[in-house]
């Protein structure tokens, strides 16, 4: 300790405020919370989070190194900011029987495209595939395909049907008994 009663720190050490800086109603001398230096314990910390940052994963994956000298994996993906697990997983191909099928249902549908998950479960069913309707209709989701049919044509207006005019078009009702609109509703007598 020194004479004016404050303890030196070894230089891996700061303090974090000072006498003049603590909260009111801390102990007198409290010089706040000692806490190692950041900085002075990882010296390549800071290089290791741009070269993080300025390579693409496939490149931090090619430097990982598996001999028998090498740093542990855990240490490895540490410093290349890379997930551990995901290194282990190995992507597997789509499988022969889903791929089969989905060649089968392309076929059908090329030759009847009005066909929806319906009738291409049914046709094959028929061709002795054990296929359910969900399946059939996650692949054809999936192949981005879909039964060609026609929509509702409530807009299209029957060719002989007469139109008539709006008569009330260019007139606008400024005042009292000026427009009157009629209605016609049809009743039985045995409704009335």
């Amino acid at each position: 300790m020194e004479a004016s009663g404050t303890r030196q720190l070894p230089a891996a050490f700061h303090r974090i405020g000072d006498a003049e800086t603590t909260s009111p109603g801390s102990r007198p001398g409290n010089y706040g919370a000692v806490r190692p230096n950041w900085q002075a314990h990882h010296p390549g910390r800071v290089a290791q989070k741009n070269l993080a940052s300025t390579l693409s994963r496939a490149e931090r994956i090619r430097l990982l190194d598996a001999g028998p000298e090498a740093l542990p994996l855990t240490t490895q993906t540490d410093l290349l900011t890379l997930n551990r697990t995901s290194l282990y997983y190995r992507p597997t191909g789509p499988d022969p029987v889903e791929v089969a099928l989905k060649h089968r249902i392309d076929a059908i549908y090329t030759d009847r495209p009005f066909y929806g998950s319906r009738r291409m479960t049914a046709q094959l069913q028929r061709e002795g595939s054990a296929v359910n309707r969900k399946r059939i209709q996650h692949y054809m989701r999936e192949m981005g395909i879909w039964g060609l049919a026609p929509g509702p044509q409530t807009s299209t207006p029957h060719p002989e049907h007469k139109i008539y005019p709006y008569l009330l078009k260019d007139i606008t009702a400024a005042y009292p008994n000026h427009v009157w609109g009629i209605d016609i509703t049809f009743s039985t007598p045995s409704e009335c």
